[in-house]
């Protein structure tokens, strides 16, 4: 990939004396040539005269929008007057004109996000619905540097209307919680779920499956192999789990805001406990402790009880991985448990039953 330094390479461009000359012959003859005034640019810009050079690539650029030298010089310069706007607006008439110029413009805008000064000129840029806007949001999601403002100028953007295919928000929501972002990812997908964000006493988004997943971790994200799995039906308002022999691991994670205080963990299934212990569970466990929260959880349920009684006291953690599991058994023909409710509701302490499991 070609670097960002080439952009700034206008600047120390060089005419010898037989191409000065044949410019300057160029230019007497025919000077509203494109040709010529790019030449009688560089020829100034040569001459140290950085003024009469501007005034010729900007009158360039009024004649045509499809000089790739003229656009990376004036890039550069309005670039060197810190004109972000401009910038922003040379890299879009560029990158319209001609769709391989991304490939070097691309990661220079997204370095320019890193500025918090570039939300308001990228939100005027993107409100126009750039044919390139998909790509731009894909690379500024996965850069972390820029990644805060990303999500301020999708938020501006948000408030201005514009909506996006489900794969680009998908993609930022993901990022967000990839660097532990939690609050922003949280606000970025309750501003896109303004339903949602109503239902402020909601801690499990959709307990009852009546909808299919559209923001995962926020919404159910489902996990599986050809050997387990997990699969949501609105039309029957269930997740059902299955399993082959000896097989399992996580079908299904959510990721919830639990401030401290005392929690019901409830899960209905059809599963008859007859045929003996129930082969899924369910454990809580602290976000930003990553893999050492999953192995240390803050409730897990035990084979009988899939649900029970909790309690937060930690203010450390404030967002927590909710998650299903598929447990390997040794029946031959596997297993299939039919889920219909899983969710957390806060309680007042209480003493716990005598059928609730407690777990700290």
């Amino acid at each position: 990939m070609k670097s960002a330094m080439q952009i700034s390479d206008v600047s120390k461009i060089r005419l010898g004396s037989n191409a000065r000359r044949n410019a300057l012959l160029a230019f007497n003859l025919e000077p509203t040539a494109f040709d010529s005034i790019r030449a009688m640019a560089i020829i100034k810009q040569n001459e140290k005269a950085p003024i009469a050079a501007r005034n010729l690539m900007r009158s360039l650029a009024v004649l045509t929008k499809r000089d790739p030298l003229a656009n990376y010089w004036l890039i550069y310069d309005y670039g060197q007057l810190g004109d972000i706007g401009k910038v922003l607006s040379y890299y879009d008439m560029t990158m319209r004109a001609s769709v391989g110029s991304a490939e070097v413009l691309m990661p220079v805008m997204v370095r320019a996000l890193e500025s918090e000064s570039s939300i308001v000129p990228f939100s005027s840029i993107l409100e126009r619905r750039p044919p390139w806007e998909g790509r731009f949001w894909t690379m500024a999601s996965r850069s972390g540097e820029a990644l805060d403002n990303a999500l301020n100028l999708r938020m501006k953007l948000l408030d201005n209307g514009i909506s996006y295919p489900l794969a680009v928000d998908l993609e930022l929501v993901n990022q967000l919680v990839q660097y532990q972002k939690y609050v922003a990812a949280s606000s970025l997908y309750l501003a896109l779920n303004k339903k949602k964000a109503a239902a402020t006493n909601r801690i499990v988004n959709d307990p009852d499956f009546a909808k299919p997943p559209t923001l995962p971790p926020f919404d159910w994200a489902l996990f599986g192999t050809g050997e387990y799995g997990a699969f949501i039906s609105p039309s029957s308002q269930s997740m059902s789990i299955s399993a082959t022999a000896n097989a399992g691991g996580i079908v299904a994670q959510q990721l919830i805001n639990l401030p401290p205080s005392t929690y019901l963990l409830t899960v209905e299934t059809d599963y008859d406990q007859s045929d003996g212990p129930l082969p899924i569970s369910v454990r809580v466990f602290c976000a930003k402790y990553g893999e050492r929260g999953r192995n240390n959880p803050i409730f897990r349920s035990g084979n009988q009880k899939i649900g029970g009684i909790f309690k937060m006291n930690s203010s450390v953690c404030r967002f927590y991985w909710l998650e299903v599991l598929a447990l390997p058994t040794d029946d031959i023909d596997g297993y299939d448990v039919t889920v219909s409710k899983i969710d957390v509701q806060r309680i007042k302490p209480s003493k716990p039953s005598a059928t609730a499991e407690i777990s700290q």
